[in-house]
């Protein structure tokens, strides 16, 4: 047995239905739970007396019971269990809600440190849901900075935090070295063993700090070398294409390429002429006009005589697409395949294709499946290509005989990232946004301001446009307060009856999804309440407004995804982020949103913010997302990373024959295949 295929059933207090909670969030082995790292850190070391305590603070208090904690059912599910706490300068309210069992476990005039936050409610202050423990456990959960998981409340964070303790624990001895020896010792990597436990349960901030950059090598190191072979293994040789004319297609379309795009055009023409297989990334700004330079490629890769194969990460995006380039192309057989296909009309769609009928094929990750063939594949575009993994990318390439592969992105990536993570892609930018296009104004706005964001959007309905709204919930959550798509659209509908109001999130069917996104297209639906599955690609030019729910609670490039769903036709476009917070930090981050539409500057200060790990997305490749920066290093890890690659390949650094093992093992848990484990027994 080894820590890969250890069952987390081994330990005290993982019995079947809590292994089923685990494996819900992607934790299926020993080695998934110890490298499910933190997402932040709470500093609980800091006691704050109750007279000190102010709204929407986080705080530790050591206080007595004064009184017994009572229960009252206020509705069919929701029973409120409260009780009144002092110290020696004050007293305060102390609320839970459906955690009764809280009136066995608090006795009183006892002690306890109590961990939550600090609301307002009917004029008075009171303590929201703490989290509690008597003040004399040296072994508890307060009193010391403890680890917050991205758990999204399917299992709580202390009794996460217990299995943790309890898995590290029974890890010691089977956690091996992911990384060479001969790697750590050049590029100086702290051990494993300690970083494990200090990147879970760090004394202070430079612990935590120093273990987050050792895992953040391991990914960097390890999504390099998952590059540096898919590169051995590309083909070389490209399709050589002889009819490269576009005016013609170009004088059809509604709009003129602009400067940035038609330079896009000329570097692609260069590639489908070179002899070689064309590996191009396209940035560019959301709404920046991706799409129609895909189109151009596509028409260039129909007139030679081969089929294009377009792929996007949602089906909503897909259909987009689909819709766009039929309109651009109504002369070419183009075909939507997505997972909502009925299995007639998926057999009707492969016949054609084996037909060598289809001119362009658009779809989903339903065209990865290995029944699609696609013999006479020219041309591959992957939409949005931070969605799909490399592995991804190169079997759909592998679907043809040295197709021409252009992966585009509206997250703008800073140059020296990119030339380190994506060197093995000529990199070309759409810089210029397309004439007509105005600025969308932005506001950062609290609370207080809901009300008067209520008649904004009322106005803006009332003048012809339609607006969204992002929540970061999909359902009600007993244990959060932050908005969810659902709930708020039935309070809208309460508040502004006259509204006609939807909903979209991604627990709905596709075919749901689809209907709700044609209604809101058709101006059958006035308010979009939607989670971020409207974040990629959706194009609705009458949208004029979006409001984004805790917007705290968004990245920046993530914010600014959004943004670009507004401000796509010729009318002025507003996004009011509404922020529950008074933390310095999150406010200054959010005023960058505020006062720049310029992608990249957005980029530049999100990787300073988040760094690399987690700007990139690389959970798509299989290895945890480091989602706090590591510090100003981080690129500079991100370097070391790429070197040692090279110098293992050139042979300067020489893994042992298990360290090679180890190496092909991680490499194929990142892409996702089967594995098997036992290749390290």
């Amino acid at each position: 047995m080894n820590i890969f295929n250890t069952p987390l059933t081994v330990l005290n207090g993982v019995g079947q239905k809590r292994c089923e909670l685990l494996n819900s969030l992607g934790i299926k082995s020993l080695y998934d739970l110890i490298y499910f790292l933190p997402s932040g850190y709470e500093d609980r070391r800091i006691f704050c007396d109750i007279e000190n305590v102010a709204e929407g603070d986080e705080v530790c208090i050591k206080a007595c019971l004064k009184t017994v904690v009572r229960s009252v059912r206020v509705k069919n599910k929701l029973t409120i269990s409260n009780c009144i706490i002092y110290d020696e300068t004050g007293e305060i309210m102390v609320v839970w809600y459906n955690q009764r069992f809280v009136e066995k476990q608090l006795i009183k005039d006892r002690e306890y440190n109590f961990y939550g936050r600090v609301k307002k409610s009917k004029g008075r202050l009171e303590l929201s849901c703490p989290i509690f423990e008597p003040s004399d456990n040296n072994k508890g959960y307060t009193g010391k900075i403890v680890p917050v998981y991205p758990l999204l409340s399917k299992i709580s964070q202390k009794t996460f935090y217990n299995i943790m303790a309890s898995g590290i624990e029974y890890a010691k001895k089977l956690i091996p070295d992911i990384l060479p020896k001969c790697v750590q010792e050049k590029f100086k990597i702290p051990d494993i063993n300690e970083s494990v436990y200090k990147i879970h349960f760090p004394e202070n901030e430079h612990e935590a700090s120093a273990a987050r950059r050792r895992f953040a090598f391991e990914e960097f190191f390890y999504f390099q070398v998952m590059l540096s072979r898919i590169r051995k293994s590309g083909k070389q040789d490209g399709i050589i294409f002889k009819n490269l004319q576009t005016d013609f297609f170009e004088e059809k379309l509604p709009f003129k390429l602009t400067d940035a795009q038609k330079k896009v055009v000329s570097e692609i023409k260069s590639d489908f002429v070179s002899g070689k297989q064309m590996n191009r990334l396209l940035q560019g700004d959301v709404g920046s006009g991706k799409t129609i330079v895909a189109a151009v490629a596509t028409k260039i890769c129909n007139q030679n005589g081969l089929l294009s194969a377009i792929i996007a990460p949602t089906e909503i995006l897909a259909k987009q697409h689909y819709s766009n380039f039929v309109s651009y192309m109504p002369e070419c057989n183009i075909r939507l395949l997505t997972s909502s296909c009925t299995r007639k009309e998926k057999n009707d769609i492969l016949k054609e294709i084996s037909d060598k009928k289809v001119d362009i094929l658009i779809g989903t990750h339903a065209v990865l499946e290995d029944n699609v063939e696609l013999e006479n594949l020219g041309l591959v575009v992957i939409d949005e290509q931070h969605r799909f993994g490399v592995r991804q990318r190169q079997k759909l390439i592998n679907k043809g005989l040295n197709p021409h592969l252009l992966v585009m992105t509206a997250t703008p990536i800073p140059r020296t990232l990119s030339l380190i993570m994506f060197n093995d892609l000529n990199v070309s930018v759409i810089d210029v946004m397309p004439k007509g296009r105005m600025p969308v104004k932005t506001y950062l706005v609290s609370e207080s301001y809901r009300q008067r964001v209520y008649t904004f959007l009322e106005k803006e309905i009332s003048s012809g446009g339609q607006a969204y709204i992002v929540c970061p919930l999909v359902e009600e959550n007993e244990n959060s307060d932050l908005k969810n798509a659902v709930g708020f659209a039935e309070e809208l509908k309460s508040k502004i009856p006259h509204l006609k109001i939807g909903v979209l999130h991604g627990k709905m069917k596709d075919e749901e999804k689809s209907s709700v996104m044609d209604s809101f297209k058709d101006k059958r639906i006035d308010v979009l309440v939607a989670t971020t599955v409207i974040e990629v690609g959706v194009d609705v030019k009458n949208a004029t407004l979006m409001i984004v729910e805790n917007a705290e609670r968004f990245g920046l490039s993530q914010l600014h995804q959004l943004r670009g769903r507004v401000g796509r036709g010729e009318k002025q476009s507003y996004c009011i982020m509404i922020a529950k917070t008074s933390n310095e930090d999150t406010v200054k981050r959010l005023k960058v949103i505020e006062s720049s539409n310029d992608g990249f500057y957005i980029s530049e200060q999100d990787l300073k913010q988040r760094g690399p790990g987690d700007f990139l997305g690389t959970r798509q490749h299989g290895l945890p997302s480091i989602s706090l920066p590591v510090g100003e290093d981080d690129l500079k890890l991100l370097y070391y990373a790429k070197q040692a690659v090279e110098e293992i390949n050139a042979k300067i650094l020489v893994p042992t024959s298990t360290e090679k093992q180890i190496m092909k093992y991680m490499v194929e848990k990142m892409a996702n295949s089967e594995n098997n484990a036992n290749i390290l027994n």
